[in-house]
């Protein structure tokens, strides 16, 4: 007995393979189509139901008002654009500019029927005022040209011609002549509020170069005619809002400037008294020019005062010497030095009393000289010109204390006009201060009066001039088709949604499926090689190309009744069991099994055909052949034969019967036949219970001796224990899989059975497999242009 090799009773992990991926895509391809479909038909239904967006775009320039502020210079903040086009864009998208065009193209009111039709298509023009009642109306074209106007209750308001002017509470409107051929029409009144959030989200500004102080105004709606004028009305809004904010702030900023120019002119006269009354008040006409010439005179005075203590000095030292004299000779060079003194030599050349004196003392010295030489010292004379001379002296002598007396109150006046200069000069910083102070002062005002007078201009001239930082750069025209990518990307998403989800599907579906489903599932579960493929008999049935090798009938498999006709061998199915007969020879080469037993993990997996075909394709070889029921519970080969159910395999068994009482023999079409003992009569005691080694070892024997292949039908692996029990002592053992119905955790326990016993696993057959549809699984399945010999 050969040793069952070792079954893997888990799948492996192996890598992606894409021709396996290829292959569960190609297996549900017509579910994967199916999704496509579904999405399409999902994109054709949202298309239908879409309205056509229409897009408007105007631009506009904007340009800095001027310089920056000298607040914004003093502060370091940047004049860039980034701000401006940040400011320009939030107030292109504010509530107070969507409300300005709600209300100049009339847009609270709305049409609602017919749907998807542009307004602009019923309504020529509208103005609806801020008290309107919200409301709607019934349009109904009535003959002759006529409109009726009707409410929601249908009771006539009004009549009007197609093209008049229509008044009603709160609103005035125009229509179209197409109205009278379109069909009735259904307006309604909204909210102001409604209206503006409508423009709103629809409404997209963008900067499309940052360079470049332009900005785009992007309308998107359903109706063309009012995407263009709710582009150019946002656009032109916004510049006449910009022109009146300008207008507006130039006209305060001139009134504002004239009133502080006016307060500065007052400011400015208040300094200038301060000036004026701190000159007056210091006896100052120039501070610099004051400070130099006190100074000057400071330092002239210092020297005159020099000059005079120096000749007061001479003068008191001549003095003093000339009263310290005793003799003649001394008296006289007394003098001589006094009247040689700076004083006395300035003084003679200045007609003064001192120099009289001199020139008085020097005659009557010249004269007693004179007189000496003639007379002598003894005369009266020469004593009256000594007396002369005395006399003359002591006039010098008080000219001279009256000069030292004079120079002395000169050198007090000199002190004291140098004392009130030193004061002077002292209290020029202070003066200088307060100088400067006031100076600054005045000059601040006289700075800023020269600021507000050159910005009262500038404002002037701005509230004159007509602005131009804001223009309408190119206007939005009428768009001549809506956004032609809608539809073909709805179309594309649909297409590819389906597809992903169809594959998704597929994937999830094969993901879930457990079952085999071509001969690798089967090998990797069993361990053993697939013999044999045999294609779906249903199918093949179906189609009326399959007949049973065999007489007689087996409506549970499909098999059709009568004797076998001319050509109907030659089937797809037939080929599948005699390739199934060759395999079976070369299982094991060394010594072909003779006892084989098939069976199954579970019911309906195809066994019992199996064994029936594989016998008929055995015998048809001339081989002897028996073909034993097994299945005590079910049998059902004797039906399929078309033969006595009893006696058969237990009666044999047990000698309850003999073998030419039990074993049924069975022509074949053409030559060759078939033995087949049937399940016979259920036993008494459990059929597992009777099937014991003493019994079943001698009866394979002697079948061995008289069958070239003895095919034993059995019970299904995981319900009974009967075909691993009968498997155990026979030869071989092929496990019977039904591709895409045998779970891979049943076929594992299966495996399991036989292994348990030592049952020899030879191989595999692979049941029922769809060969158009696993041919997705396997190319090996598709019999190609040989399909064509079978049909």
């Amino acid at each position: 007995m050969e040793a069952l090799p070792a079954p893997l009773l888990t799948d492996s992990s192996p890598d992606l393979d894409l021709r396996r991926v290829w292959a569960t895509v190609a297996r549900s391809a017509w579910l994967i189509l199916g999704c496509v479909l579904l999405s399409l038909g999902a994109g054709v239904v949202a298309v239908r139901r879409m309205d056509p967006v229409y897009q408007a775009t105007a631009s506009i320039r904007i340009d800095p008002r001027g310089e920056s502020s000298p607040a914004a210079a003093f502060y370091g903040v940047t004049s860039d654009n980034t701000n401006l086009m940040a400011t320009a864009m939030e107030v292109l998208t504010s509530r107070s500019l969507a409300n300005d065009v709600a209300d100049t193209l009339g847009l609270r009111l709305q049409l609602d029927e017919p749907r998807r039709t542009p307004r602009s298509a019923v309504i020529a023009s509208a103005h609806v005022d801020s008290l309107a009642p919200l409301v709607s109306y019934r349009l109904v074209p009535g003959a002759g040209g006529s409109v009726s106007v009707r409410d929601l209750s249908n009771r006539p308001l009004r009549s009007v011609r197609g093209s008049a002017l229509i008044a009603l509470p709160g609103i005035t409107f125009r229509l179209r002549d197409s109205l009278l051929t379109s069909g009735p029409a259904l307006v309604r009144v909204t909210s102001l509020e409604d209206a503006s959030n409508l423009v709103r989200s629809r409404v997209t500004v963008a900067q499309p170069n940052q360079n470049a102080n332009i900005l785009t105004v992007r309308y998107e709606g359903n109706d063309p005619v009012l995407v263009r004028d709710i582009s150019n009305a946002l656009a032109e809004r916004y510049v006449r809002k910009r022109l009146d904010a300008e207008k507006a702030g130039a006209r305060s900023r001139v009134a504002l400037l004239k009133r502080q120019l006016d307060t500065l002119s007052g400011e400015m006269g208040l300094r200038e008294n301060a000036m004026t009354a701190f000159l007056q008040a210091n006896n100052i006409i120039s501070v610099q020019n004051s400070e130099t010439q006190q100074t000057a005179e400071l330092q002239h005075l210092s020297d005159i005062r020099m000059a005079y203590i120096i000749d007061r000095d001479a003068m008191v030292a001549s003095l003093q010497q000339l009263e310290s004299t005793k003799g003649p000779e001394e008296t006289r060079q007394a003098f001589e030095r006094v009247l040689s003194t700076p004083a006395f030599l300035r003084a003679q050349n200045t007609y003064s009393p001192a120099t009289q004196f001199v020139e008085r003392l020097r005659r009557q010295e010249d004269e007693l000289t004179t007189v000496r030489r003639r007379l002598n010292p003894s005369d009266p004379d020469i004593k009256v010109i000594e007396n002369q001379i005395a006399q003359t002296k002591r006039d010098i002598e008080s000219t001279v204390r009256n000069f030292i007396n004079g120079t002395t109150e000169q050198v007090r006046g000199v002190d004291r006009r140098i004392a009130e200069l030193r004061s002077s000069v002292k209290a020029l910083p202070m003066q200088d201060v307060e100088y400067q102070r006031l100076t600054r002062a005045q000059k601040g005002v006289e700075d800023i009066m020269t600021q507000v007078q050159g910005r009262l201009k500038e404002a002037e001239i701005n509230a004159a001039v007509q602005d131009s930082t804001a223009e309408v750069l190119d206007r939005a025209v009428l768009p001549t088709g809506s956004l032609g990518t809608s539809r073909p990307v709805i179309f594309a998403v649909a297409l590819f949604s389906g597809l992903i989800v169809g594959v998704a599907v597929a994937f999830l579906r094969d993901w879930l499926d457990t079952t085999v489903h071509n001969e690798s599932d089967v090998t990797s579960i069993t361990g053993a090689p697939v013999i044999g493929i045999i294609p779906n008999l249903r199918q093949e049935a179906l189609s009326a190309r399959y007949r049973s090798l065999v007489s007689g009938e087996f409506p549970a498999l499909g098999l059709p009744a009568g004797k076998a006709r001319e050509g109907e061998t030659q089937t797809m199915a037939a080929e599948a069991y005699r390739a199934l007969r060759t395999n079976l020879s070369y299982v094991t080469p060394a010594r072909p099994p003779r006892v084989i037993v098939l069976t199954s993990a579970l019911s309906g997996d195809g066994k019992t055909t199996s064994a029936a075909n594989l016998a008929v394709t055995l015998a048809q070889q001339n081989k002897r052949v028996l073909l034993i029921d097994a299945e005590t519970r079910r049998g059902n080969l004797h039906t399929l034969f078309g033969i006595e159910a009893q006696p058969g395999f237990f009666d044999l068994l047990y000698g309850q019967a003999t073998p030419g009482e039990c074993i049924r023999r069975v022509a074949l079409e053409g030559t060759g036949h078939l033995d087949v003992l049937p399940s016979g009569g259920a036993p008494n005691a459990n059929a597992a219970d009777l099937l014991v080694a003493g019994r079943l070892a001698p009866f394979f024997e002697r079948l061995r001796q008289q069958y070239d292949y003895v095919l034993i039908d059995t019970p299904p692996l995981n319900l009974f224990t009967d075909a691993a029990l009968i498997g155990a002592h026979a030869d071989a053992t092929l496990l019977v899989a039904r591709a895409d119905r045998t779970e891979r955790q049943a076929l594992r326990f299966a495996v399991l059975q036989l292994k348990h016993v030592q049952a020899n696993l030879a191989g595999a057959i692979l049941n029922g497999v769809d060969l158009r549809r696993n041919s997705r699984y396997r190319g090996g399945y598709d019999f190609g242009r040989y399909g064509a010999y079978y049909n």
